[in-house]
């Protein structure tokens, strides 16, 4: 169908109107449908599902009907499998994508819709539907982590359209996963604008009246709005997240996304884009106000150099009350930390680190990081460890030059937990939990993510009763002084199952040093005695092949399933195919893409049912 320009009547562009405004509510009102029906499902079907599926596994004890579900469950867990492989690292796993390729296909739908061959009518459809989404693309990027901050946002953000921080709730998704929505739909909006603009500065050149135009408040507004679209696209890209994440990421869109609301509102006249414009300036506040109710002032912190690093890792201890969310953080959550510079009355906050930095340990104990007990006036009876990678920049520097200088913050304020493993690790933590193997794959400073939820796991089997559940960590560092804070921390705590549980549980850990000098330590670097069972150094000089581990890993939690009595090696009968195998991975995306392709294998080939759970640094998550 071709598109011209054509003449309306008034009526005829009443009638447009109409049409345009009824297409933005429209699209508008797509996603939440999508999210009440996803929510719906969740819980209401699903758990007639589970229950259902429950009582078919107690039934099913025979060989015969062991090897037959097993083919049937086969193809489910391949495509399962393959949808959760990441090949475009940008927008998360190939379901984000396809999700995405769906939704924006029915976006298309409704713009070309009812447009006849009017082409400012499509050209008014693209931008009406672009904007109708702002709504859901900023509440996909709001980040919320302590229950007062989330019931801070049901409270003042019902009756805007979009409950924010609700989206999780009706998916189940945590900020990390619906981050890659967020990152999509910004994508698909930033190119429906564009669409949009340059069908109109088409439309202004074809008549002759752009000079003209050009002058108007409305078109100049409309362009500084799509500029700061571009801007805020440009500036999200992943070479500039990371490498000047907080000066050039974080900083442009807090400024640009709440100056974007200003310019659509007074761009058109129409309430449907004005209600939109409305809703992305209560979303703005409420979120910024979130966080800032999210985060806590911790009287006292100090730095540490990590020996044998030369300063390249640093601890950070934080005494906080006992009563604090920080004291309640769960391993492998994260935080961020800004820092209150001045004296007196005059202090101020200036926010220097909106990095990540991952919750190594809490020690719930009575004395706090700078040794006084409790008793003394103070309530600070937990500690919060966390070990950060000081890259030179402005979220670390500050941090290494107080760990130089031995010097203890009086005011910091720390922005937190936040993180996915706020949710899965509550799960895999309670008693009840079902005990499958667990494997934890760590590269470099990726173990501030590992080490935490391997320790964690660790005191759970301690302190358990009832079927062990195999734990395995995997360590990829360049040298061993990189790894000398981990294996402390493993020190520590070897030796320590003597509770009421059914006795100790030896650590299980591979350190793979790929450094050709990774096993020589200058003068005055100290690394803790490695001599612990368990514990195993390997010094490759070169990036290790984790077949033979993973394989022999697999090969022995398969085997678990196996009667005893029998020399043969597992069969389809034999496997336990329901036994959910748990892999933790934080790390290069190299070291990520490589052990996906290891485990695979055992998901396509055998049907192993694997839990893939991915940190990633890269993006921010702000």
């Amino acid at each position: 169908m071709a598109y011209k320009f054509v003449t309306l009547t008034p009526s005829q562009i009443d009638q447009r109107r109409h049409e345009l405004d009824l297409v933005g509510w429209q699209a508008w009102l797509s996603p939440i449908v999508l999210l009440w029906v996803i929510y719906m499902y969740r819980r209401i079907l699903s758990p007639f599902v589970f229950v259902f599926t429950s009582k078919a596994d107690r039934l099913s004890n025979s060989s015969v009907i062991r090897v037959l579900r097993f083919r049937n469950v086969l193809p489910g867990r391949r495509m399962s499998w393959g949808l959760g492989h990441t090949y475009l690292r940008e927008f998360g796993p190939l379901s984000v994508q396809i999700v995405g390729g769906v939704y924006l296909g029915w976006l298309l739908f409704l713009i070309f819709r009812h447009t006849g061959e009017d082409y400012m009518h499509l050209t008014k459809a693209f931008g009406h539907v672009a904007v109708s989404q702002l709504p859901l693309h900023y509440l996909l990027s709001v980040k919320s982590g302590s229950s007062s901050s989330s019931s801070f946002a049901r409270r003042f953000s019902f009756g805007f359209g979009f409950p924010v921080g609700l989206v999780s709730v009706a998916t189940g998704l945590s900020h990390e996963r619906l981050n890659a929505y967020h990152r999509l739909l910004g994508r698909m909006v930033h190119g429906l604008l564009g669409v949009h603009a340059v069908m109109y500065i088409r439309f202004f050149v074809g008549m002759g009246v752009l000079q003209k135009r050009i002058g108007h408040w409305d078109v100049r507004l409309g362009l500084a709005a799509f500029w700061t679209v571009n801007l805020l696209g440009l500036l999200s890209l992943p070479v500039v997240r990371r490498r000047w994440y907080f000066g050039g990421f974080y900083r442009s869109h807090v400024v640009l996304s709440g100056l974007l609301p200003v310019l659509v509102y007074w761009h058109v006249p129409y309430r449907s884009v004005r209600w939109f414009a409305v809703q992305l300036g209560v979303i703005w506040v409420v979120a910024g106000l979130m966080r800032w109710q999210g985060s806590e002032m911790v009287g006292r912190v100090r730095c540490e150099e990590v020996e044998g690093t030369g300063g390249q890792l640093v601890r950070v201890r934080m005494a906080v009350p006992r009563g604090s969310a920080l004291a309640r953080a769960m391993p492998g959550q994260h935080v961020y930390v800004h820092r209150s510079v001045g004296g007196g009355r005059g202090r101020r906050l200036e926010v220097k680190a909106k990095n990540p930095f991952t919750i190594v340990r809490v020690v719930r104990d009575d004395t706090a990081a700078d040794g006084r007990k409790e008793g003394t006036g103070t309530d600070t009876g937990t500690e919060v460890l966390l070990v950060v990678r000081n890259l030179g920049g402005p979220g670390t520097d500050w941090i290494a030059e107080m760990a130089r200088t031995g010097e203890i913050a009086e005011e910091v304020r720390v922005e937190g937990p936040y993180g996915e493993a706020g949710e899965y690790m509550g799960n895999m933590l309670r008693p009840s939990a079902a005990r499958g193997p667990v494997l934890l794959v760590a590269g470099g400073v990726g173990a501030t993510y590992t080490i935490p939820i391997y320790m964690a796991l660790l005191d759970s089997e301690r302190s358990g009763h009832g079927k062990r559940r195999k734990l395995k960590m995997i360590w990829v560092v360049r040298t061993l002084a990189d790894a000398a804070w981990g294996i402390e921390i493993l020190q520590s705590r070897n030796g320590d199952g003597d509770g009421d549980g059914d006795g100790d549980v030896e650590v299980d850990v591979d350190v793979f040093v790929t450094g050709i000098d990774g096993l020589i330590l200058s003068d005055g670097e100290k690394v803790p005695a490695a001599a612990m069972p368990g514990l195993k150094i390997h010094s490759l000089g070169k990036r290790p092949n984790l077949e033979s581990v993973i394989d022999g890993f697999f090969a022995t939690s398969a085997a678990s399933t196996v009667n005893e009595l029998r020399d043969e090696r597992p069969t389809d009968a034999d496997v336990d195919v329901d036994d959910e195998v748990a892999v933790f991975v934080c790390g290069p995306p190299s070291l990520s893409n490589d052990l996906r392709e290891l485990v695979g294998r055992h998901v396509n080939e055998k049907g192993r049912r694997v839990k893939w759970i991915e940190e990633v640094f890269g993006f921010g998550g702000s």
